[in-house]
């Protein structure tokens, strides 16, 4: 259970895997009976709490110091996004591929083919990116949700996790989930009904398998065919992708 930990003199965050929560500070006194620690590194001669990658404690604690709290670095995006940053980010994607569009007609035609093709494969990566983005923001909003996921792994993968310290198992999960990609329907699927809980299948009722079909034959055969020629692609592909992208992504956004 999350806990709110005092400490008695300065924090100083090292690492990018860190979640600012609601009442983390500085200058705080203590109160009587608090959770604290105090630390044994002193850094410019005061006692300081280093949080870094090898920090044992959950990142849902809250942490406050009498003394200061800095950091070193930028902690990663998706520890602060919510679900309507993370749809404005795909929405910013999907215009720039409209807009890329709406600009071929400028360009020599022998060379637009080629574009469709990497605009294609785009429009499908996008909702890739969505899926890693909404499904960990949802875990590191709140250590119920964290916990909720967790409790849907397989027991020998739980095995192995459990070994770990709190901190280290959840930067572990959030790893794996953030480097992992979402490039089938069946992934997409079965990771939405692990996180959010919901008994359908998102895919299901729309196309978006073909089309992640499409990227893979892009990306991994460049699009040549058993007859050796390649496939051509064209404006209402790219934009029928995004259409199945926005009808997955909008049974995602109505879990959250």
């Amino acid at each position: 259970m999350a806990r709110t930990i005092y400490v008695k003199g300065n924090i100083l965050v090292k690492t990018e895997d860190y979640k600012y929560n609601t009442g983390d500070g500085c200058l705080f006194p203590i109160p009587e009976g608090a959770d604290v620690i105090i630390p044994s590194t002193i850094v410019d001669g005061s006692p300081c709490l280093i949080i870094d990658n090898n920090f044992p404690y959950s990142i849902f604690n809250t942490y406050r110091a009498t003394g200061g709290f800095s950091s070193m670095v930028n902690t990663s995006y998706y520890y602060n996004s919510d679900a309507n940053e993370v749809y404005h980010n795909y929405q910013e994607r999907k215009a720039e591929i409209l807009n890329m569009l709406n600009n071929l007609e400028h360009i020599q035609l022998e060379n637009r083919s080629f574009l469709y093709k990497l605009m294609m494969g785009n429009a499908i990566t996008i909702l890739d990116s969505f899926v890693r983005d909404i499904i960990v923001s949802n875990i590191t909003s709140s250590e119920e949700n964290f916990n909720s996921y967790y409790s849907t792994l397989k027991e020998e993968r739980r095995a192995k996790f459990d070994l770990m310290n709190r901190g280290t198992l959840e930067r572990s999960i959030i790893k794996e989930l953030y480097e992992d990609n979402y490039s089938s329907a069946k992934k997409i699927n079965g990771i939405i009904i692990s996180v959010f809980g919901c008994p359908d299948a998102v895919c299901s009722g729309t196309n978006i398998g073909k089309y992640i079909q499409e990227r893979h034959e892009i990306y991994h055969k460049n699009s040549r065919k058993k007859d050796g020629s390649y496939k051509k692609y064209n404006s209402n592909d790219v934009k029928n992708a995004i259409i199945e992208d926005e009808k997955v992504i909008n049974k995602i956004l109505s879990l959250v």
